[in-house]
């Protein structure tokens, strides 16, 4: 079982996720200038925040796994895990990052638009 996030060593994973992204994620050059599929203040976005903590404890899992003998662990973490979160967090369009550009986070909109309202159903609803 992976550690709960009240688990995680905060330093251990700060370092993972400079590796990660330092080594394997490189956005710039040809790409929108106004529209970066990264915002330097990723801290403030509790989406990208559990996508990167979920893919931390699957990959120190899978590196655990494939040092046991399991040659098809990293792949697996690969393809099901680090492939499908970037996937969405670096999407400019529809990603978390949409409304931040190299100017800051959450720049490129009024910060309240980005706010949901969350009612609760009438009396007597079920799923």
């Amino acid at each position: 079982m992976a550690p709960s996030p009240a688990d995680l060593n905060v330093d251990q994973f700060l370092g993972w996720v400079k590796l990660q992204l330092g080594r394997v994620e490189a956005y710039g050059g040809a790409g929108a200038k106004d529209k970066p599929a990264w915002c330097p203040e990723w801290w403030k976005h509790p989406e990208v925040v559990e996508r990167l903590i979920v893919a931390y404890q699957a990959y120190v899992k899978s590196s655990a796994s494939q040092n046991e003998g399991d040659m098809l662990a990293l792949s697996s973490w690969w393809v099901y895990h680090w492939d499908h979160h970037a996937a969405i967090i670096f999407n400019a369009t529809t990603g978390p990052f949409r409304a931040c550009n190299y100017k800051g986070h959450l720049n490129l909109v009024d910060r309240d638009t980005l706010a949901i309202t969350v009612d609760d159903p009438p009396t007597g609803w079920e799923p």
